[in-house]
C-alpha cells in the first residue's frame, strides 16, 4: 500500500499501516511454556489493569481511534526471548495486505468475543487438561472443541459435572445442573447470570462448592469453566428440595404423560419416588400434568389458529373430502376473526355410507370440557352389523339454531351425491334448533324423535311405573292394532296422557308402526350417537385440533380394523350381530304354530292372536319384518315349516357383502403439524370463554333410573334402606339424624319396659288395660 498524505491534513486518508502502528507488546509476569498472542481492545486491557506498553497514537487516523487494539502475550515461547518485541508485520493475519472489510470483521469479533476472554481474569489455557497438540494453522475454535468434552446424557445417578464440559446452549446447561443438584440432594444460589456467564454456589452456609460457566465465542455453546471445591462439605437437604419444581417434573415425566394423558397424580408421584426418590404434593402434580399436556398438544387458544390450515391439509391428503371452517370477519365489532364453527366429512366415510349403510342418520351434540367450551356436533349412521359408522362431525361455539343451520346445510350437501334424494331419515332429540334447521333446509327429509329423551319429559308429567310402561307400549307398537289397544288402555288410565302424545306432532316421528319401511330400521332411540360421544372420553378436554385429530384417527383405525376383521368371518351370508338376533327370534318362535294357507302363505297362531304371514312378500301382520328387515318369530315359524333357512329372508342391508362394501374405503393419514405447509390465511382467535363455576365435570350425568357405573352395583346392599348399589355410609334415602335419635330413644324405652315387666300385650297386639282403668272408663261414659 502506498504512503498517503498526513492524516492530520487529510483525515479521510489512511496511514501506511494503521493496524501495525496501533499494536503494542503486552507481557504477563507469569512465565509460561507456550505463547498465545490474542488481540484484545485497549479499553479492556485498561479496565482489567493488564500491564501494557502502548505506542504513540498521535499519527493514528480518526477512523481507528475508537478501534484500537493491543496484542497480549500469555506466556513465553522457548524459541523467543523476552526482550524481542512482537512484530505484527510477521503475522499473516494482520499484514498490510489485509483489506478494510476483513479488518472490520476482525474488529467486530474483538468487541464481541475477545472481551469475553478476559472477563473475570480466568485463563482457560492455564488448565492442565488443555491439549497443545494442535497444528499451528488451526484456529482458536479447533483448539477449544478438541480440548472440550461435549456432555452426553447419563442415567439418573451417574450424572457428573467437570470443567470444560460443553453444552449446546444455556438452557441445556441449566437443565443438566438442576438434574445434578436433585440427584446429589442439594440446591444452589445464582450469584451471577447474564448472556455470557453463569455462576452458582451451594445454598448451604459454609459449603464452598461453586460452579462457573460461560458462553464460548461461537455465541451458542456454553462450557463449565471451573468448579471450586468439587466435594460438598455440607450434609445436603433433608426436606424439600427447592430445585424440584413444576417445570422440571413436567420435563422428566413428559413421555409418561404422553403415553397416558390422563395419568392420575398418585401414579405420577409413584414414578417420581421410584426413579428420583422425591415426592410432590397432589395439587402440584396436577399442574405438572397440565403443563406437560400443553407441551404435547399445544394450548387451547393456539389450537384455533391452526383450523383453517387443517382444512387445507384435509383437502390435500384426502381429495374429495369436505372441510369448512368459518370465523368472524375482521370488521366484526365484538370479536374480529374469532372462531365460529367447523364441519368435516372425509370422502372415505361418505363413500362407505353410500355403498353399504342404510339411510338412517343420528345427530346429536356433546359439550366440550376445554377452556373455551364449545359443542361437538356429530352425524352417525349404522352399518350392516348394527354398529356405529361416523360420517361427519363439527365443532361450534354454542349449540343454537344458527349452529344447527350450519351443520344441517353442510350435511345435506354432503349426502347429495348418494342418489337417494330425500329418502334419508334423521333421528335426534326434540331440540328447537334441530327442528327449525330441518324445516328450513331439509323439509322433505324423514324425521324421527328419540323416545329415550321423550320418556324423560313423560316422567316429569306422568309419574309412576304404570304410565312409563304404557308409554313404551305405545311408542314400540309395530302394528296399528297393537298401537290402538295401547292407546285405549292409556286413555282409561289418564286421558291427559293421550293429549300430551298428540301434541308431539305426526305419529311417524315417535311410534314404530308409522316408520318408513324403506329405511329398514326399527331404531327409535339415538343411543348409538351417545355411544360415539362416549368413545371420545378424555379427548373432550383437549384442544380442538387435538380433538378433531383424535376423532379422525379413531375413525380411520375403526374402518381399517373392521375391513380386516370381516375377512376372517366364517359365514359369508349375514353379519354376526344379525345372526345372533335371528337365533334369539327363532328360540321365541317355539310357542307359535304355523298353518299352511297357500304356497308361501301361512297362518300363525301366537297365543290368542292369529297372524297371517307371507313369505313371498316378506310381510307379517305384526309389522316387525317389514320395518326392521329381519324375520319376526311368526315368520321364522312359517319358514321352519317350509324347511328353509331364516337367514336367507333377511334384508340385503345385513349381508356381509354390504358390510365389506361399506369398509372398502379408507381415510388417508395426515402428517403432524410441523410438516404442514405455511399458511397465508388470517390467524383466527378463540371464541368467547364460557365456563361455569367450579371445575367442569368429566363424567356424564346419569339419569335417576340409570345404573351407576360401579363394579359392585348389584351385589352391595344397604343395611338401612335394604336397596342394592350402595352401602349405609353413602345411603341418601335412609333415616335422618332426628329420626335416628327418636328411634334410639324408643328402643331404650322399650328395653326399660321389658326390664320392669311392662304391660302385657293383648291378642290384638296392643297393651292390655287394667280392670280398674276399664271401670273408670265405664263410669265416665255413663255420666
Amino acid at each position: 500500500m502506498e504512503n498517503q498524505s498526513d492524516p492530520v491534513d487529510n483525515p479521510s486518508h489512511q496511514t501506511e499501516n494503521p493496524i501495525a502502528n496501533d499494536h503494542v507488546n503486552l507481557k504477563l509476569s507469569k512465565p509460561m511454556s507456550t505463547i498465545f498472542r490474542k488481540k484484545v481492545a485497549n479499553t479492556t486491557a485498561k479496565r482489567k489493569k493488564i500491564p501494557t506498553s502502548f505506542q504513540s497514537q498521535k499519527n493514528v487516523s480518526t477512523t481507528f481511534r475508537n478501534k484500537r487494539n493491543a496484542t497480549v502475550s500469555l506466556g513465553d515461547d522457548p524459541g523467543d526471548h523476552d526482550d524481542d518485541p512482537y512484530n505484527p508485520d510477521s503475522d499473516s493475519d494482520f499484514s498490510d495486505d489485509t483489506d478494510e472489510s476483513v479488518c472490520k470483521e476482525d474488529e467486530e469479533e474483538v468487541e464481541e468475543d475477545y472481551t469475553f476472554m478476559v472477563n473475570d481474569n480466568y485463563d482457560p489455557y492455564d488448565e492442565p487438561k488443555w491439549d497443545d497438540n494442535v497444528d499451528d494453522d488451526d484456529n482458536y475454535f479447533s483448539k477449544l472443541y478438541k480440548n472440550g468434552e461435549l456432555y452426553e446424557e447419563q442415567k439418573w445417578g451417574d450424572i457428573v459435572l467437570k470443567p470444560w464440559q460443553l453444552f449446546t446452549d444455556k438452557q441445556h446447561l441449566r437443565d443438566v445442573l438442576r438434574d445434578y443438584c436433585i440427584q446429589c440432594g442439594f440446591s444452589v444460589i445464582v450469584l451471577s447470570a447474564n448472556n455470557i456467564k453463569y455462576t452458582v454456589t451451594c445454598s448451604s452456609e459454609g459449603c464452598g462448592w461453586r460452579l462457573h460457566a460461560g458462553r464460548l465465542p461461537d455465541g451458542m455453546t456454553w462450557a463449565i469453566r471451573s468448579i471450586q471445591n468439587p466435594e460438598h462439605t455440607c450434609v445436603g437437604l433433608e426436606g424439600r428440595n427447592p430445585m424440584v419444581n413444576v417445570k422440571w417434573a413436567a420435563r422428566v415425566l413428559l413421555e409418561d404423560i404422553r403415553e397416558h394423558n390422563d395419568t392420575p397424580a398418585k401414579a405420577l408421584n409413584e414414578k417420581l419416588s421410584g426413579r428420583f426418590g422425591i415426592t410432590m404434593c397432589m395439587s402440584t402434580l396436577y399442574r405438572v400434568r397440565k403443563k406437560a399436556l400443553i407441551e404435547i398438544h399445544g394450548g387451547h387458544d393456539v389450537s384455533y389458529s391452526h383450523l383453517p390450515l387443517y382444512c387445507e391439509v384435509i383437502h390435500s391428503t384426502n381429495p374429495g373430502s369436505i372441510a369448512h371452517c368459518a370465523w368472524n370477519p375482521p370488521t366484526h365489532v365484538e370479536r374480529p376473526l374469532s372462531f365460529v364453527n367447523i364441519f368435516i366429512s372425509f370422502k372415505g366415510c361418505l363413500e362407505g355410507l353410500f355403498a353399504g349403510c342404510r339411510s338412517l342418520i343420528g345427530i346429536d351434540g356433546a359439550h366440550l370440557k376445554g377452556n373455551y367450551g364449545g359443542v361437538l356436533l356429530s352425524a352417525i349412521a349404522l352399518d350392516g352389523n348394527n354398529e356405529i359408522f361416523p360420517m361427519a362431525w363439527g365443532i361450534v361455539a354454542r349449540e343454537d339454531e344458527k349452529a344447527w343451520n350450519f351443520f344441517i346445510w353442510h350435511l345435506k350437501r354432503a349426502l347429495e351425491p348418494s342418489g337417494r334424494g330425500d329418502e334419508w331419515c334423521i333421528i335426534s332429540d326434540r331440540k328447537k334448533g334441530i327442528e327449525n334447521a330441518l324445516s328450513n333446509y331439509w323439509p322433505k327429509c324423514d324425521r324421527r324423535i328419540c323416545c329415550k329423551h321423550l320418556s324423560k319429559n313423560w316422567k316429569r308429567k306422568f309419574a309412576g311405573p304404570l304410565m312409563l310402561s304404557l308409554f313404551w307400549r305405545v311408542c314400540g307398537a309395530y302394528s296399528p292394532f297393537t298401537f290402538r289397544k295401547a292407546m285405549e288402555t292409556l286413555k282409561k288410565v289418564n286421558p291427559m296422557a293421550v293429549e300430551w302424545l298428540a301434541d308431539l306432532g305426526e305419529q311417524s316421528t315417535w311410534t314404530i308402526h308409522k316408520f318408513n319401511p324403506v329405511v329398514t330400521s326399527d331404531v327409535n332411540k339415538s343411543n348409538f350417537v351417545e355411544s360415539f360421544n362416549a368413545t371420545l372420553g378424555i379427548e373432550r378436554c383437549r384442544p380442538v385440533l387435538t380433538l378433531l385429530e383424535s376423532i379422525r384417527r379413531v375413525t380411520m383405525v375403526r374402518m381399517a380394523t373392521r375391513r380386516q376383521m370381516c375377512e376372517e368371518w366364517t359365514r359369508d351370508d349375514l353379519c354376526p350381530n344379525i345372526i345372533k338376533r335371528i337365533k334369539v327370534i327363532c328360540h321365541e318362535s317355539r310357542t307359535c304354530i304355523a298353518h299352511l294357507s297357500a304356497e308361501g302363505e301361512y297362518e300363525v297362531v301366537d297365543g290368542r292372536s292369529t297372524l297371517p304371514v307371507s313369505l313371498n312378500n316378506k310381510k307379517c301382520a305384526c309389522g316387525r319384518w317389514q320395518i326392521s328387515g329381519i324375520p319376526c318369530k311368526h315368520a321364522c315359524r312359517a319358514i321352519f315349516s317350509t324347511r328353509l333357512d331364516p337367514h336367507s329372508f333377511a334384508s340385503q342391508w345385513y349381508t356381509v357383502e354390504n358390510y365389506k362394501a361399506a369398509y372398502q374405503f379408507s381415510i388417508h393419514s395426515i402428517p403432524d403439524m410441523e410438516q404442514w405447509p405455511e399458511s397465508n390465511g388470517p390467524v383466527i382467535q378463540p371464541p368467547v370463554m364460557r365456563r361455569g363455576i367450579g371445575r367442569p365435570s368429566r363424567n356424564r350425568k346419569r339419569e335417576e333410573d340409570e345404573q351407576a357405573k360401579c363394579k359392585r352395583s348389584k351385589t352391595v346392599q344397604c343395611s338401612s334402606c335394604k336397596q342394592f348399589g350402595h352401602n349405609a355410609k353413602t345411603c341418601k334415602g335412609g333415616l335422618t339424624a332426628k329420626e335416628k335419635g327418636n328411634k334410639k330413644q324408643a328402643t331404650k324405652k322399650k328395653g326399660a319396659n321389658k326390664a320392669k315387666g311392662g304391660p302385657k300385650e293383648s291378642a290384638m297386639g296392643g297393651p292390655k288395660a287394667s280392670t280398674k282403668t276399664a271401670k273408670n272408663k265405664g263410669k265416665n261414659k255413663a255420666s
